[in-house]
């Protein structure tokens, strides 16, 4: 009963040698994990494989920004994210929340629009509602950004809704 213990337990650790020596290419792992494999794929030189795996592994909100960055790059517009205070530019993106809020005792319509990279606030002073600024709407908007607590921000911005 002993000896028979004795060749199990040989017999597995050198199932264990072979399968850690058939799979030494992955750094010791057992399978090749999906970051391991995307590792490898951007050494060979496989960007393909590497969007491929990266698409396969995103959420559907890192698909959504992926393609709004796309979309905003095709437009000829600027990312949120790069732009800098005081900075004359145009940008596209998804309108992601519109709320009425008063500044100053004069209502403001301001409209939250996502790019794939960052938020901008956009911010129309004296307006209570625009046609067509509602969530769900893709736009190119152009003005001067400031940053207002810790905000992009962008006041009477000049507009043009996308369908």
């Amino acid at each position: 009963m002993i000896q028979m213990l004795n060749a199990q337990r040989i017999r597995r650790s050198s199932d264990r040698f072979s399968s850690a020596h058939a799979h030494s290419r992955y750094r010791g792992q057992s399978t090749p994990s999906l970051v391991t494999l995307v590792h490898m794929s951007s050494d060979s030189g496989g960007s393909r494989l590497k969007r491929v795996f990266k698409r396969l592994a995103a959420s559907p909100a890192e698909l959504e920004a992926d393609d709004l960055r796309q979309q905003s790059e095709h437009q000829g517009c600027v990312a949120i994210e790069s732009v800098g205070d005081r900075d004359i530019v145009t940008v596209f993106g998804h309108v992601k929340a519109v709320s009425l809020a008063p500044r100053a005792g004069a209502p403001t319509l301001e409209a939250d629009v996502f790019d794939g990279s960052a938020v901008l606030t956009l911010v129309w002073l004296g307006r209570r509602k625009i046609v067509g600024i509602k969530p769900g709407v893709e736009l190119v908007a152009t003005g001067r950004v400031s940053f207002h607590d810790g905000r992009r921000v962008i006041f009477n911005p000049r507009y043009d809704l996308r369908v």
